[in-house]
């Protein structure tokens, strides 16, 4: 009971974050939207390709035994620090929900690899790769040398 009467303490950030531009509490998309912003765009198509092969083969939880049983496991996993971001502090950039990133990984690896099952010309799968490494080095030169935000 102390720890949910503690929430109204936590919820606001004990000095503004900057966000859009401009020096207030962040709202609560503020999580949702960092990770649009700061994901490689070929990861975003990636995870994509993953989070539509759930909804269209259908895997649940019930799969257990088929090759995708983890999907939805990893889903849901990659869910809940966002959910959780709902009812506390907002603040410095995405550390707060960094455990999203070791299911953003297995998601984003199955729709590289689906992609790599249905594309059958070499030249069009090495393209795609060499995109995703670019965009990754990309991001990686904007943040440099201390790699925040």
């Amino acid at each position: 009971l102390r720890l949910l009467a503690s929430f109204k303490y936590s919820r606001n950030a004990h000095t503004g974050e900057y966000f859009l531009g401009s020096l207030a509490q962040p709202p609560w998309y503020y999580y949702f939207l960092y990770f649009f912003v700061t994901t490689p765009p070929a990861f975003l198509v990636a995870f994509a390709v993953s989070v539509a092969y759930l909804v269209v083969k259908g895997s649940s939880i019930k799969s257990f035994g088929q090759k995708e049983n983890y999907l939805p496991i990893a889903f849901i996993w990659f869910l809940i620090p966002f959910i959780a971001s709902v009812l506390g502090l907002k603040q410095d950039g995405v550390r707060y929900v960094f455990t999203y990133f070791p299911p953003l990984a297995i998601l984003v690896g199955f729709g590289f690899g689906q992609f790599q099952m249905y594309v059958k010309k070499k030249i069009i799968k090495y393209l795609v790769y060499v995109v995703a490494f670019v965009s990754v080095g990309w991001s990686l030169f904007n943040f440099s040398p201390y790699y925040l935000n």
